[in-house]
């Protein structure tokens, strides 16, 4: 899979709020699972309805090249 500029936006975005990333509720996920699978960001859920993405090493290298 390649990397989209929208990817690109979105791991910047992530970094620049500490390199974590807290969704609640029911939202759209998709467009950090794609960062998943890009290996940028690996999550965790605090509960049944909330996750917490986090950058990887690869996300962090991806946010420095734009």
């Amino acid at each position: 899979m390649e990397a989209t500029d929208e990817d690109y936006a979105l791991i910047k975005k992530i970094t620049e709020n500490g390199g974590r990333y807290y969704t609640a509720s029911a939202i759209d996920r998709r467009p950090y699972s794609r960062l998943e699978e890009l290996g940028w960001l690996t999550h965790f859920s605090p509960n049944i309805s909330d996750v917490v993405y986090e950058i990887i090493k690869l996300g962090r290298e991806a946010a420095a090249k734009r």
